[in-house]
């Protein structure tokens, strides 16, 4: 079943400026985050209640999408939303029952710079043209407060101010 808004996606062709201007400018913290073992993109993370905001970017050129070169092509900004899962294979079955031409479940995973890594499957509508128009579906290996540890890259809750 879906079960809530997972994260945004914002694209950034300078992820460490766009570190700084979240955290300086804005006041939002990115943490955690790493290199995509494919798609050729690196991300931050920024934490928000039980969702996230991901600062994405194109790391090596030659394996990233084609939808997000051009996207990045045209400046910074919204690239997508991924909505939860708490089954994908039998979300991506309805989607498919409903008449959607879907790729997926594919497999992800994420290696932090502290060697950790973190997994996901996700969903796709499958027309290329609708691909960066359409929220895809994502079901992370981990839940609630291990979840946003990992995504933060912590492995214990950080001190309190």
């Amino acid at each position: 079943m879906l079960t809530a808004l997972d994260h945004v996606i914002i694209g950034v062709n300078d992820l460490a400026q766009a570190t700084s201007v979240f955290s300086e400018k804005i006041g939002l913290v990115p943490r955690g985050g790493g290199s995509h073992r494919s798609g050729g993109t690196a991300n931050r993370i920024i934490l928000i209640g039980d969702t996230y905001l991901e600062l994405i970017t194109v790391q090596r050129p030659a394996e990233a999408q084609q939808s997000m070169r051009d996207r990045l092509a045209k400046g910074d900004g919204y690239l997508n939303f991924a909505l939860s899962s708490n089954d994908i294979e039998s979300d991506t079955r309805e989607m498919v029952q409903r008449g959607v031409s879907v790729i997926g479940p594919i497999p992800g995973q994420l290696k932090a710079s502290n060697g950790q890594t973190r997994g996901w499957s996700r969903t796709h509508v499958e027309r290329p043209d609708l691909a960066q128009r359409y929220p895809f579906i994502i079901q992370h290996d981990s839940t609630g407060e291990e979840r946003r540890f990992r995504l933060a890259g912590w492995t214990e809750p950080p001190p309190h101010p």
